[in-house]
C-alpha cells in the first residue's frame, strides 16, 4: 500500500510548478518545434516501420536499452567516412550522437555542437537508422568542417526540458564548445513562421538583453543549415534527480511514482532538493553559511583551467595528526554550467551527511574522457597539500558514466584508490559496443589489467535500470568478465543462468551467482545485497539493485556505498588491500 497521507519538509518540490522559472530560456522554443515537426516514422523505404506484430527481441542487432536496430553497416559506413555514431538513452529520451573520429581533444580546442530536434517513433525499431539517413547531407558538412551533432529524437512533445540534461550529458561525454552550441530551426523555416512570434520565447544576446532572433538566425555549413545561436542560454536550473524520476513512464515496468514520492527515499531526496531549488550556483550570497551551518567548509579550487571542489568537516587543520579519507566523487563541476555543481550536491546529499559528521572529507570532479580525469592525480596531490587526507583511504564514486569513469580511474591508478563505488551502472561488464560508444565497456585487455589489481567493488543499481541484452548469453559473458575483473571464481553460464532459481530472494533478483546474500528494507524500499569472493576468499565484490527505483541516485544508496568503502585501505608501501574491520 502507498500512504499518500506521508508528506514532509519540501515535499511541494516534486511538483513541476515549483520549478517553473527554473527551466531552460530554450523550453519555449524547443517545444514549439517538437509540436511542429512532422512525423518522419513513415517516410523511408530503407528503413521503414516495423509491423506490430514483429517480435522486436528477435531482431538483429536489438538494443532493449535504445529500443533501436542498430545496423553495423551504417555505423561503420559512417565511421570510415569520418563520423563516430553512438545511438543512446537517458531518463526515456533518445538521442544520437555523432562525433568527428579524428578529432583529439585538448586544452582549449573544442567542436562546435549542433543540437537537432526530430520527431519519429522511438518505439519503432528503425528509429535511429531512419534518423541517420534523414540527415545525410548534415554528416556530409560536419565531416567537412568538424562539428559534433545531437539528434534529441521523440515521438511527442517536449514539455520539460529534458533536451536540457542531454545536452549537458553530451558536452561533458564529447568535445563540445559549450561557446559554440547551436539549435537547428529548420522546422520554423520550413513552415515559414518567425521565431519572434513563438509564444512564450524570447532570445537573449550574451547580456540577457532581449534581440530579434530572427535577425540573429545563420546558414551553418555548405547545407546552409539555418540555426540560432543558443550558448549559454539553453541551460536548465532544476533538478536532474526529480527530473529522471518525473519524467520515468508510469506504464514501464510498472513503476510506482507515488510509492516513490510517498516514502522515505523520497523525502530524503527532497532535501537535496531544497539546496537546488535555493541555489542557482555556488557563488549566490547564502550557500558558504548553508553549508557551515551543517559543519562543512567548501573549498572552490582549480588545477590547469579546471574545477574541483571541496566540502571539509569545518577547522580541519591540514598539519592534524588525524587523517581523514576523501571520497572523490566524479561529478561534473566544470564552467559550462554553473547550477552543475549544485546538482552534484542534490544528487549526492547523503555524502554530505557523513562528511558533516566528520567522518571523509569530500571532493568533486569530473571531465569528459578517460585521459582527462587523470588529472585527479595532480588534483589529490593538491587537495593533500591543503587538507590532513589519509592517502591510504581515498575513495571513488559516481553515477552512470561517471561511475564507470571512477573503476576506469582505478584502473589506470591502482596504487591510488583504495575501493569504488560505481552507481547506476549495470553488474556485468559489457565489450566495446558496435557502436564504438566506450561508456560502461572494457575491451578484454582491459579487464586483464583490472584483474591485476585487487581493487575493491561495489555496484549499486535499481530495478528499472538496464533492461539487458536480448541474448542472455551476453549478459552471462557480461557477468564472467565481472567475476575476471574482481578477481573472482569464474561460473559458468549454466550457474549464472541458474541464479533465478535460488531460495534466496536477492540472489533470484540479482539474476546471478553469490556467496551470500541477504534482502534489506530501508527507506521504503527493498535492497538486494550480494557478495561474491575472490580467488582469496574475501568479499571484496559487492552488487545491490533496489526495489522500484530508475535511473536516479537515492540516498540509501551513499549510505552503502560508504558502508563498504570506509572498510578498505590500501597501504603506501606494498600497494596491498588492508581490511580496517
Amino acid at each position: 500500500m502507498t500512504n499518500t497521507s506521508n508528506v514532509y519538509e519540501h515535499f511541494e518540490l516534486w511538483g513541476n510548478e515549483m520549478w517553473a522559472d527554473r527551466q531552460s530560456p530554450l523550453l519555449p522554443l524547443a517545444t514549439w518545434i517538437s509540436e511542429h515537426d512532422v512525423d518522419h516514422s513513415s517516410e523511408s523505404e530503407k528503413f521503414p516501420r516495423f509491423p506490430e506484430t514483429v517480435d522486436v527481441l528477435t531482431l538483429p542487432h536489438y538494443r532493449a536499452k535504445t529500443q533501436s536496430v542498430d545496423l553495423p553497416e551504417v555505423l561503420e559506413d559512417l565511421k570510415d567516412r569520418g563520423l563516430k555514431c553512438s545511438v543512446l538513452e537517458m531518463g526515456q529520451v533518445h538521442w544520437i550522437s555523432t562525433v568527428p573520429v579524428d578529432f583529439t581533444p585538448s586544452k582549449g580546442k573544442k567542436l562546435p555542437v549542433l543540437m537537432v530536434l526530430h520527431h519519429d517513433d522511438p518505439k519503432d525499431p528503425n528509429w535511429a537508422m531512419r534518423t541517420l539517413e534523414y540527415y545525410e547531407a548534415y554528416h556530409q558538412s560536419a565531416i567537412r568542417e568538424k562539428w559534433i551533432i545531437l539528434y534529441i529524437v521523440s515521438g511527442a512533445p517536449d514539455y520539460s526540458g529534458m533536451f536540457g540534461n542531454v545536452l549537458q550529458e553530451a558536452l561533458v561525454l564529447y568535445p563540445g564548445d559549450e561557446e559554440r552550441v547551436c539549435l537547428d530551426v529548420s522546422v520554423a523555416k520550413n513552415t515559414g513562421t518567425k521565431l519572434g512570434d513563438i509564444p512564450g520565447y524570447t532570445y537573449t544576446d550574451r547580456d540577457r538583453s532581449s534581440i530579434d532572433p530572427d535577425k540573429s538566425v545563420e546558414y551553418l555549413g555548405d547545407a546552409a543549415i539555418p540555426v540560432l545561436d543558443i550558448s549559454r542560454r539553453w541551460e536548465n536550473l532544476d533538478s536532474i534527480n526529480r527530473n529522471l524520476i518525473m519524467n520515468y513512464p508510469m506504464n514501464k515496468n510498472d513503476f510506482n511514482l507515488q510509492k516513490v514520492l510517498h516514502s522515505a527515499t523520497g523525502k530524503r531526496m527532497a532535501k537535496g532538493f531544497a539546496v537546488e531549488h535555493a541555489f542557482r550556483d555556488i557563488h549566490q550570497p547564502g550557500y558558504i553559511a548553508y553549508w557551515k551551518k551543517m559543519g562543512l567548509d567548501i573549498g572552490v579550487h582549480e588545477t590547469k583551467g579546471e574545477r574541483w571542489i571541496t566540502y571539509s568537516p569545518v577547522g580541519i587543520d591540514k598539519d592534524s595528526e588525524e587523517k581523514l579519507p576523501v571520497v572523490v566523487i566524479m561529478q561534473e563541476v566544470n564552467y559550462s554550467n554553473e547550477h552543475l555543481p549544485i546538482n552534484g550536491v542534490s544528487c549526492f546529499y547523503e555524502y554530505h551527511e557523513i562528511a558533516s559528521n566528520g567522518d571523509a572529507i569530500l571532493l568533486y570532479f569530473a571531465l569528459e574522457d578517460v585521459e582527462s580525469n587523470d588529472l585527479l592525480v595532480e588534483i589529490l596531490d593538491e587537495a593533500s597539500e591543503i587538507y590532513p587526507i589519509d592517502r591510504q583511504r581515498v575513495y571513488i564514486t559516481g553515477h552512470s558514466h561517471n561511475g564507470f569513469f571512477s573503476l576506469i580511474f582505478a584502473r589506470r591508478h591502482p596504487d591510488i584508490i583504495a575501493a569504488v563505488a560505481t552507481l547506476g551502472n549495470p553488474h556485468g561488464i559489457m565489450e566495446p559496443q558496435v557502436t564504438g560508444e566506450a561508456v560502461f565497456a572494457m575491451s578484454d585487455e582491459q579487464v586483464s589489467r583490472l584483474r591485476q589489481f585487487d581493487i575493491p567493488v561495489i555496484n549499486i543499481m535499481g530495478c528499472y535500470e538496464w533492461d539487458g541484452a536480448d541474448d542472455p548469453s551476453i549478459e552471462y559473458a557480461n557477468w564472467q568478465r565481472r567475476l575476471i575483473a574482481s578477481r573472482c571464481p569464474m561460473k559458468s553460464f549454466n550457474e549464472i543462468a541458474d541464479a533465478v532459481n535460488s531460495t534466496e530472494k536477492a540472489e533470484r533478483i540479482l539474476a546471478v551467482p553469490t556467496d551470500r546474500s541477504e534482502t534489506l528494507y530501508m527507506d521504503g524500499f527493498e535492497h538486494y545485497i550480494g557478495d561474491v569472493r575472490n580467488d582469496k576468499g574475501a568479499y571484496h565484490l559487492r552488487i545491490v539493485k533496489i526495489e522500484g527505483l530508475p535511473h536516479v541516485t537515492t540516498p540509501f544508496m551513499q549510505h552503502l556505498s560508504w558502508a563498504f568503502m570506509r572498510r578498505f585501505s590500501r597501504n603506501g608501501e606494498t600497494g596491498a588491500i588492508q581490511e580496517l574491520f
